[in-house]
Formats: C-alpha cells, sequence, structure tokens
C-alpha cells in the first residue's frame, strides 16, 4: 500500500514537471514567434509603405528577403489582424513573385528546398527593393537578375525538383553583394 502511495506520488510530480515543461515550450514559442513578428513586420511593413519614418522602427527591420521567416510571420499576423496580414500577402507576392497562398501550402516542402535555392527567392526580394549596395548596379543589370530569378521561379512552381542555373547559385551566395564585375 505504502509502494503503491509513492508510485503515485512519483507519477504525480512527473505529470507536474511534464506540465511545467509544455509550459515553458508554450512560453519560448510565443516569445520567438512574437520577436519573429516584430522584427520581420517591421521589413514587412516598410516594404507595404505602412511605416513610418521613425527611426527606432526602421532599425527593428531586418532589410531584404527572408521567405521562410515571412511565411510565418505572415501567418501569424493573419490570426491577430487579417487586414493587416492581407496586405503583407499583396507585397509577399510582389517582392517573390510567389503567392503568399502557394507558399504557404507549400510551407513544409520549404524546409526540404534546398538553402542556396531559397537564397535565390530571397535574392529576388532584396533586388526588387534595392538596398544601398543594389542601387550600384545599373539597372538593366537588376532587370536581367529579376527577369533571370523570375525564369526560375516560374519553372520552380511547376516543378520544385528544378536546378537552380549556375548564375542565380552565384546570385545567391553572393546575396545582398551585386554580381562583381
Amino acid at each position: 500500500d505504502k509502494s503503491l502511495k509513492n508510485e503515485l506520488l512519483q507519477l504525480g510530480e512527473a505529470e507536474q514537471s511534464l506540465k511545467n515543461e509544455i509550459l515553458q515550450l508554450k512560453k519560448a514559442t510565443k516569445l520567438q514567434s512574437h520577436q519573429n513578428l516584430l522584427i520581420r513586420g517591421a521589413e514587412l511593413d516598410l516594404w507595404a509603405g505602412i511605416t513610418d519614418s521613425d527611426r527606432t522602427n526602421r532599425n527593428l527591420a531586418v532589410h531584404g528577403g527572408n521567405i521562410e521567416l515571412d511565411v510565418t510571420v505572415i501567418r501569424d499576423q493573419d490570426m491577430i489582424d487579417p487586414a493587416h496580414a492581407e496586405i503583407w500577402k499583396s507585397f509577399f507576392h510582389k517582392h517573390y513573385n510567389l503567392e503568399y497562398l502557394y507558399s504557404h501550402e507549400q510551407l513544409h516542402d520549404f524546409v526540404d528546398v534546398s538553402p542556396p535555392i531559397l537564397k535565390i527567392f530571397n535574392s529576388r526580394a532584396d533586388i526588387s527593393i534595392p538596398t544601398r549596395e543594389w542601387r550600384k548596379v545599373e539597372v538593366c543589370d537588376r532587370h536581367k537578375l529579376l527577369e533571370a530569378c523570375d525564369e526560375f521561379i516560374e519553372a520552380f512552381k511547376q516543378n520544385p525538383n528544378t536546378a537552380a542555373p549556375i548564375e542565380l547559385l552565384s546570385l545567391a551566395t553572393s546575396r545582398g553583394r551585386p554580381f562583381q564585375r
């Protein structure tokens, strides 16, 4: 009888410990989601032109494309403020040349996409709103790079196993820095 009580007590303690662990994981996940929303949300607002010019807000933004994180942040924002998320979705399409709905449905597939291919999507977003570095590249070169990214993205939409051309992989690995001449 005493050993049964001890066993039940240990089970109760183990259950409480497990509940505490789950609660901590939920808090950490919620915090990470909130941090992502603050950081990428500021960038998506900049893209959409719906942010003020307050330097603090601009400094919060992580400039450039990050398709995986943007899909997650827009999904989370959709639960909080659907109207705001809709604005982001249109700019998501404008900068990644990929419908948000398509990418959201394919989110699990992005995990299996190679990092250089994800960087092509991110580079496409970088080129579409040029950073200071990209402004140095002649406009015709930027248009050629956008066209090359778009050709690959269209092929990728048809077949996610499409191999990226060497030139685009080069662009992806030099992300944020234009081709060296």
